[in-house]
């Protein structure tokens, strides 16, 4: 439901909850994107939170493929986004 949607339905955590979003990023679809800025995490942070993801895509059963957990480990998603993205890369 958007925002606007809500309030005029009187849905108080929904609208709530867009205005909040809005607040930190844009709301598109249900998403929340968050606004570009420099990018302060470092290389090994990003790698932490690489093997981190990869962990929990196995540990929730939607990565099984040994080959692509390795490829995922060793491929830095964050060098496909935009530069201003990079913090958001996981």
């Amino acid at each position: 439901m958007r925002t606007e949607d809500a309030e005029e339905h009187g849905s108080k955590s929904s609208a709530l909850h867009g205005r909040a979003a809005r607040q930190r990023g844009i709301l598109m679809n249900g998403w929340i994107i968050p606004p570009p800025r420099e990018p302060v995490k470092g290389k090994a942070e990003l790698e932490r939170e690489r093997r981190l993801k990869v962990d929990w895509l196995v540990r929730h059963g939607y990565l099984r493929s040994e080959p692509i957990r390795e490829a995922m480990l060793k491929v830095a998603r964050e060098d496909f986004i935009p530069f201003l993205y990079r913090d958001y890369a996981y």
